[in-house]
């Protein structure tokens, strides 16, 4: 049985294993807790669910592309390196040993979010009354560590969302950088230090490996792959794209034919293992339970989102930057006579409760029966 995430076969995650083998020298000394800040693995889409509504509203953004296509990607930027490539019980088993090694993601490593649509969208199509509210997220970023002595304490940030302001993916890893140009800050030097797996779309469209120019001059050595010397004039996670080593594959395939023709081949390494899944799944299940009743933000959509989703890490903790958020009736374009509003944030240190109407109303019921009961007892 061959179990397809077609994220395995797109050019540039396959390509993740490779590079780190082909650049081994340079990366070795530096792919560790003392010199990465942090790791992002991002997918961003502005569509909408519309139309997916039947499918998308029983799984949401979580199930739908973090646990499988980021999780996966997150466990080649991992994993350790395997002697050979081509063989796939080393590589699977190496990937279950990440999995072995990461810390438990609770509620406090998760925030999430829904645009604002969504709710009319999941009445129309589910045939739901105006009243019908559903929870499902359809953004959320969620923040793991790996409890091991060479990735200790690295943030790994994976996030996901639609109506988003760019359609883009990328997996990108931060190196810190302890140098501080007082006049000259556009020098070299002081510039972002990173090496991008950037899966395509964007500004940039193309699928690509880039590596800052002060970092290393990277070594690819796959005859079909090619370096890009001649950049249009667009910036890429902070850079201008002429501040990166590039390279790119020399004919762009689709992901599906990959794995098909890895099948034919036998390749078991770019498919999702019984055990990798069921450990996938043993990371991934607790949190979503502990979600199963929270409350997302409301976010607009696309470039009206400004802030609202920006997040902050503090220590092992994500949470929304901004602390409080109110989104009116009349923001929200609604005519429901019982209007609407959210509010997310702490009072006096207190998280507070976020909650349409209706719902808000009956937690509070709720909690007041059982401090009574909790009282007579």
């Amino acid at each position: 049985m061959y179990r397809i995430d077609h994220y395995l076969g797109k050019q540039v995650v396959a390509k993740i294993l490779p590079f780190r083998k082909e650049n081994k020298k340079f990366l070795d000394p530096i792919w560790n807790k003392h010199h990465i800040e942090r790791v992002e693995i991002v997918l961003k889409e502005t569509l909408d669910a519309k139309g997916r509504i039947a499918f998308y509203d029983q799984y949401g953004v979580i199930r739908d592309v973090l646990q499988n296509h980021l999780t996966e990607v997150m466990t080649l930027l991992s994993m350790k390196l395997p002697k050979n490539l081509s063989n796939s019980e080393e590589v699977l088993n190496n990937k279950l040993q990440i999995f072995r090694s990461l810390l438990p993601v609770g509620k406090k490593q998760a925030v999430v979010g829904q645009y604002q649509a969504y709710k009319t969208e999941v009445q129309q199509e589910l045939n739901k009354t105006k009243d019908h509210v559903s929870i499902t997220p359809t953004f959320a970023a969620v923040l793991a560590y790996i409890d091991d002595a060479q990735y200790e304490g690295i943030p790994i940030l994976m996030i996901s969302g639609k109506m988003l302001d760019e359609r883009v993916g990328y997996a990108r890893i931060v190196f810190k950088n302890d140098i501080f140009c007082v006049q000259n800050h556009n020098s070299v030097h002081c510039k972002p230090k990173q090496i991008v797996f950037y899966f395509g779309h964007g500004s940039l469209q193309y699928p690509a490996v880039l590596v800052s120019k002060n970092l290393f001059k990277p070594v690819l050595k796959d005859a079909e792959w090619k370096e890009v010397t001649e950049h249009k004039d667009v910036n890429v996670l902070g850079l201008p794209i002429a501040d990166y080593y590039v390279h790119t594959p020399k004919v762009q395939r689709e992901a599906y034919s990959e794995l098909i023709s890895h099948i034919f081949a036998g390749r078991k390494n770019s498919f999702i293992s019984t055990e990798n899944l069921l450990a996938s799944w043993g990371l991934w299940t607790p949190l979503l339970s502990s979600l199963a009743t929270s409350f997302p933000r409301i976010y607009p959509g696309g470039a009206e989102n400004g802030d609202l989703l920006d997040i902050c890490v503090k220590g092992k903790e994500i949470s929304y930057n901004s602390e409080v958020v109110i989104i009116s009736n009349d923001q929200m374009g609604g005519t429901s006579a019982k209007g609407f509003q959210v509010m997310q944030g702490k009072f006096r240190g207190t998280d507070m409760v976020s909650a349409w109407s209706e719902e808000l109303v009956n937690r509070l019921a709720e909690d007041l029966q059982e401090a009574a009961e909790a009282g007579g007892a």
